[in-house]
This record gives C-alpha cells, sequence and structure tokens, in this order.
C-alpha cells in the first residue's frame, strides 16, 4: 500500500502541474494532504535512511524525524540590466537606478552584483546584474509539520568577487511576480543572512537562520504552495568606477552537471492527521462508471477510482 499511495502520489502532482491553482481547491488539497500524512506515516515506520520521491522532493526517514530536499525549484532566474552604454561612469551613475529591468528565468547561472568597465574606444559600459531569486513549491510538505532546525540553502557557486552579498526573504511569489515587484521585494525586509559568504564550487550549503525557518513554518500553516529566497549584492548593483568587477553567482537548476541544483533542505517532526475540509461535496459532483468526476467553477480536476480506493482504506488506517 505504501507504494501504491507513493505512486498517487505523484500521479496527482502531476496533475495539478498541468491544472493552475487545483492545490488551493479545498476538496483536491484534503485528498492530497489525507495521502501525504499517510505516505510520511509509512516512510516514518520504514528503517532509518529509506526514501520516497514525490514531486519536487525527495524525503528521508532520519532519526526521529523526517528530512524533506527540495531539488527542483519551480523558478530561478535574475532581474537585471545589461549592456547599458554611458559616456562616463557619473552617467552610469544617474542612470542605473532607472534604467530598464529585464528578467532571465533559465540559463547556465544567475548573477547577482555588477561590473563596469571601459574598452577599447573609450565608451563606458556597464553591466548591471542586480539581484537573483529561487522559488520551491513546497506542497510537498505535508500539513502540521514542525520544523526541528533551521532551513537550509544548498547551492553549486561557481563565481564570486566583491564583499556585500546577503540572503533576502521574499514576500510575493517570484514566477508570478513583475519583474519591478519583486526586484523591489528582493531588497526588502530583514536579511536571513547577512553576510552570506557564497562559497565556490560543488556541495556548498548556508543555514537560512531562524527568521526564514520562521517564515517557511508560517507559509506551511497557511497552506501556502511556495518559498523563496532572494539574492543581493547591495553594494555594487550600480557599480560606477572604472574596472569593478563585484558579480556573484550559483549555477542554475538548467547548468549540466550543476551539484546540487539550487535546493532546500528542511527536517521537521511528524505532523498529526489532517483536518477535514468543512464542507462536503453538493450537487457540483457527479458520479460515473469508472471515475468520480468534481467540478468546480474554473478549477475541474478528476479523482480517479485508484485514489477513491486508496483514500479509503488510508482513511480507516489514520483514524482508526
Amino acid at each position: 500500500m505504501f507504494g501504491m499511495v507513493v505512486e498517487e502520489l505523484n500521479r496527482l502532482w502531476s496533475q495539478q502541474k498541468r491544472v493552475h491553482g487545483l492545490m488551493g481547491n479545498p476538496k483536491f488539497r484534503y485528498v492530497w494532504n489525507e495521502l501525504l500524512y499517510y505516505a510520511n506515516a509509512q516512510l516514518n515506520e520504514q528503517p532509518i535512511g529509506s526514501t520516497m520521491r514525490i514531486g519536487n522532493a525527495l524525503m528521508t526517514h532520519i532519526p526521529r524525524s523526517i528530512s524533506a530536499i527540495l531539488d527542483i525549484p519551480t523558478e530561478d532566474g535574475m532581474i537585471y540590466r545589461s549592456g547599458i552604454s554611458y559616456t562616463s561612469f557619473a552617467d552610469a551613475c544617474a542612470k542605473c537606478p532607472t534604467a530598464t529591468l529585464n528578467r532571465l528565468k533559465t540559463g547556465g547561472a544567475i548573477t547577482f552584483g555588477g561590473r563596469s568597465y571601459q574598452p577599447a574606444g573609450g565608451i563606458w559600459i556597464s553591466e548591471i546584474y542586480g539581484r537573483a531569486y529561487v522559488e520551491w513549491l513546497i506542497s510537498v510538505l505535508p500539513p502540521g509539520l514542525i520544523l526541528s532546525t533551521n532551513p537550509v540553502f544548498r547551492y553549486d557557486g561557481y563565481w564570486v568577487k566583491g564583499v556585500s552579498q546577503e540572503i533576502n526573504p521574499i514576500s510575493s511569489q517570484p514566477s508570478v511576480t513583475s519583474d519591478a515587484g519583486l526586484f523591489a521585494d528582493i531588497a526588502s525586509g530583514t536579511a536571513y543572512v547577512d553576510p552570506f559568504n557564497i562559497g565556490v564550487g560543488a556541495g556548498q550549503e548556508v543555514d537560512l537562520g531562524a527568521s526564514a525557518r520562521s517564515d517557511l513554518q508560517a507559509a506551511v500553516n497557511a497552506k501556502r504552495s511556495w518559498f523563496a529566497i532572494g539574492l543581493q549584492s547591495p553594494d555594487n548593483e550600480c557599480p560606477c568606477a572604472a574596472d569593478v568587477d563585484d558579480r556573484s553567482g550559483i549555477y542554475t537548476k538548467e547548468w549540466s552537471g550543476v551539484n546540487p541544483p539550487p535546493t532546500l533542505y528542511v527536517e521537521f517532526d511528524f505532523p498529526g492527521p489532517p483536518t477535514p475540509p468543512g464542507s462536503t461535496m453538493t450537487d457540483t459532483q457527479a458520479v460515473s462508471s469508472g471515475s468520480r468526476h468534481i467540478e468546480t467553477p474554473y478549477i475541474p480536476y478528476s479523482i480517479s477510482l485508484t485514489t477513491d480506493r486508496i483514500l479509503r482504506h488510508v482513511t480507516k488506517r489514520v483514524r482508526g
């Protein structure tokens, strides 16, 4: 049954990826949470070191708790200004803050900070890479969990130059936020890590601290589907001196051989059973042989008899 539940969770995961907003539907989310609770309960009964892969997370039974490695970011990228020509560095300093923002969502690396230089010919050039971000889907974390340690950011660092990096909270979901809104959001709030002493090479990690733990706990408690961090070099986003090169960066999930991709690592104590939704299905449900189809305004979805059968078994097991 354990294997069947994990298989069904991954089928539902694929389904909610295809239908925008499905995880926010209370009926779908209840089915998901019930199966997710059972899967974690069963994993907790397996030998230490046992694992299961659900969606973007690898879950592992560790002593006294469970760990989750969210190693498939929903989106990682940077908000930047690049290739802007100026007649002098004074001109660059004046124009930089109002230059047009661009977003790069995919590629080999995300870069924060900037550089300026004077190539042959005397035309001043400023490449300002600004700020970066990483977003993860956290629906795979079971409801009711209690984080037992601070979350850890794991990454593969490719470049560091400059002295002022930090990791910041993000209050608006990057993948659906405007470039200007996200650029401002990355620099707002109190930093999780300051200074962020970025490391170069594979297998880097940094403890995101108690504030990140509190924010992630709140996101899970609120059944929010995402968590994100911002990366910034605040002193070097608009370089104004000759031949400055103060960029820093990490490899993205798209980089061949990245080790690891931008990853969120968490440990949590096992939660209690999920709470059933406050309302029951009404005349919006239709039943036919072979499947049960439930429709809600703008968010149609189906739950197969496989899920229905598993859910009856799970409910019996977890509620007696």
